[in-house]
């Protein structure tokens, strides 16, 4: 069985608080406030630690238990960890329930698996599905379009995408110097992205989706389908954005390992 992992990711999000503890303070707030709700298994799913056969190591796993069910999380604060990072279970009622949710979601919106990460004010959320199942994977994609536009304005980050995860993706490196490394399906282009390549060669480049933000960003989207893109990239659109960024690429994921 073929999986795909679909991501939102946003970078260098200027609303929540530059501060080791308060920006992600700041993003739960913000989720509560959109409606959405971190939750947890309860109780707590077994942990258990085994040898790693691919090292001398030991990982720890988590066991289900039958007991266990999926809840809002009462202080969702306490999964901030001290470097101001946090991972959680997230429902919201803009994304789309993927292939894998089970009877034990069934109380609760559709989910994803979010993180957070203060270094850079950084977030992504990610979902996984089944390629045999083409129209779940297409929704998916279209929910988490749906959840970023709801957020963009509340959280002002300076670029943002979705697409398929890998581990080619850009830096906060590539970010904080405004470059465009790749073209995603769905491209959230901050004011300064718009102000450094130019609103109407952003908004001239071919594609499903171009709506300006509130802020003065640019939201971009190749096709209406997220598989149309996935399985072939349109050569007119690469052609486009090579006349004033030479060395940029159609995004295709690496493998990865998360």
């Amino acid at each position: 069985m073929k999986t795909l992992s679909v991501r939102m990711i946003f970078w260098h999000c200027s609303r929540l608080n530059s501060e080791v503890g308060k920006g992600a303070r700041d993003f739960l707030a913000i989720l509560r406030e959109s409606g959405g709700e971190i939750l947890r298994f309860w109780p707590p799913p077994k942990q258990v630690w085994e040898d790693d056969p691919y090292s001398d190591g030991r990982l720890l796993r988590f066991v289900s238990d039958e007991n266990e069910t999926l809840q809002a999380h009462p202080e969702p604060e306490k999964e901030i960890d001290r470097q101001g990072n946090f991972n959680a279970t997230f429902s919201n009622r803009f994304l789309t329930r993927s292939a894998f949710e089970n009877k034990t979601f069934k109380d609760v919106p559709p989910t994803g698996n979010l993180d957070y990460f203060q270094n850079g004010r950084f977030l992504w959320l990610s979902q996984l599905c089944r390629l045999d199942r083409p129209q779940n994977v297409n929704d998916v994609a279209h929910g988490q379009l749906g959840l970023g536009k709801m957020l963009y304005p509340r959280l002002c980050p300076t670029y943002g995408w979705i697409d398929e995860a890998g581990d080619n993706l850009p830096s906060e490196k590539n970010t904080k110097k405004t470059e465009i490394k790749y073209i995603f399906w769905a491209n959230f282009f901050g004011p300064d992205y718009v102000k450094k390549f130019g609103r109407d060669f952003l908004l001239g480049a071919r594609g499903w989706k171009k709506e300006e933000l509130a802020d003065g960003g640019i939201l971009y989207v190749l096709t209406e389908n997220f598989l149309d893109w996935w399985k072939k990239k349109p050569a007119a659109v690469l052609q486009y954005f090579r006349s004033e960024i030479p060395g940029v690429k159609l995004y295709k994921a690496k493998e990865s390992y998360d």
